[in-house]
């Protein structure tokens, strides 16, 4: 049996962005899901994206969480977690959109946020 060539998945390097492209006042603080719409940066058919993910707030355990839109398992998600409170901590990170672009996140609640900045850095198509 004889297969034909796949042409696999590629990585598709964003450049450099001029700025964050999700900054305060975007996110919404309430400690409950929203949607993180990313048709507007990465093309239809992505099947993964790299961020970085930076955030700041005045309680040591405040977290960010990022999964793909539709899941329900909290297992299978993205998140960072403040170390110490009023020091910046930052990721690289994996999401996984859902084919209309979507993911969603959830912001814990306790303290106050200072900073929350998501950068995408490019994406897998």
């Amino acid at each position: 049996m004889f297969f034909g060539r796949s042409p696999g998945y590629k990585f598709v390097n964003r450049g450099d962005p001029a700025d964050v492209d999700f900054v305060m006042p975007f996110w919404t603080i309430d400690n409950a899901y929203h949607d993180l719409d990313l048709s507007s940066i990465i093309p239809k058919g992505t099947k993964a994206v790299l961020a970085r993910l930076l955030i700041r707030s005045t309680y040591d355990t405040d977290w960010v969480v990022i999964r793909t839109k539709g899941q329900t398992n909290d297992f299978n998600r993205t998140r960072l977690r403040m170390q110490v409170a009023n020091v910046f901590n930052e990721a690289d990170i994996w999401l996984m959109p859902n084919a209309d672009r979507l993911c969603e996140y959830k912001i814990s609640s306790y303290g106050t946020w200072n900073e929350i900045g998501l950068t995408i850095r490019g994406w897998i198509v």
